[in-house]
């Protein structure tokens, strides 16, 4: 039937929780319902395991749901990679930059993901809470480091706050952009690279217009008071407020330089690239969901929701 006629023959939900990192717990009517990860949900997780386990490998998010004592139903879930991604990591390291990855997937799914980025194994850390985001800002701060940190999730909103930087993503949760430092408002993250170098361009503007204002008030200022005018040099007073005001319109004319900004484009992977479906076994990732039986998890399951 209709989603509206099904709605209103449900029962009243109650007692909802939101567990950090786990998942969600209410109660529709007396049934009592969980919705989260499979450690956390799945008393018994052997008769699944061995399909997780495969999903995660291809690094799919395993959800489940339990109704009562009863597993009704698992899901697993992968946001495909965008396009240009493994080219901004690329981007990001040729510039020296340390790239890590923290998440609160599984450690299978971390490394599948990983592997794809071609981010190094050590600087990897997955099953993470938002404390354990926050403690490895605040590790890598410790040695000197400055961090920025970019993040969608509401879990990611104490690392954005503690990061020197914190980026979050515009189509994120609110609580991620209020957070944040910067908002990227596209889902690109080659819009990261833009800011970085936008920030260098402002960056440079600053300390040219510092120059030259050290520079020329450094040159005029004794003309204009008269140290020279024993040698038979001096600034008369309507010359001197012409060159302030010549001064004044450089310094805004540089800074006015920055409207032509252009960022400069990755070396691959132009605006129209896309990523061909990976294939596992015979069928290729299209973005579908399969159904099955709680009984037939135990064999070697090869779908995704992508």
């Amino acid at each position: 039937g209709r989603p509206q006629t099904l709605l209103e023959d449900a029962p009243a939900v109650d007692c909802f929780e939101s567990v950090t990192g786990r998942g969600v717990s209410f109660k529709l009517g007396d049934l009592d319902v969980a919705v989260g990860s499979i450690e956390w949900v799945c008393q018994d997780r052997s008769e699944v395991a061995m399909w997780a386990d495969t999903q995660r490998h291809l690094a799919s998010t395993v959800v489940a749901v339990r109704a009562g004592s009863v597993v009704i139903g698992l899901a697993a879930l992968r946001d495909a990679l965008q396009p240009t991604s493994q080219s901004v990591i690329r981007e990001l390291q040729k510039s020296s930059e340390e790239v890590w990855m923290c998440t609160g997937d599984h450690s299978d799914t971390a490394a599948a993901v990983a592997k794809e980025l071609g981010l190094h194994p050590d600087r990897v850390r997955a099953e993470s809470l938002p404390a354990y985001k926050a403690a490895l800002v605040a590790e890598l701060q410790s040695t000197g480091k400055q961090v920025i940190f970019v993040g969608d999730g509401v879990n990611d909103a104490p690392a954005l706050t503690s990061a020197d930087v914190g980026v979050a993503i515009g189509a994120g949760a609110r609580v991620t952009v209020d957070a944040a430092d910067v908002v990227l408002v596209r889902s690109d993250l080659r819009d990261l690279l833009t800011m970085k170098q936008l920030a260098r361009a402002t960056t440079f503007c600053i300390k040219r217009n510092f120059l030259w204002a050290v520079v020329f008030n450094a040159c005029m200022l004794p003309l204009a008071a008269g140290v020279f005018h024993s040698h038979g040099m001096h600034l008369p007073p309507a010359a001197a407020a012409a060159a302030m005001a010549a001064s004044s319109i450089t310094v805004v004319s540089s800074s006015l330089l920055l409207r032509r900004f252009q960022p400069r484009p990755l070396p691959e992977d132009g605006a129209d690239a896309r990523m061909p479906p990976r294939t596992i076994g015979k069928k290729r990732e299209q973005g579908y969901l399969e159904i099955r039986p709680l009984t037939a998890f135990s064999e070697d399951s090869e779908s995704v929701l992508a």
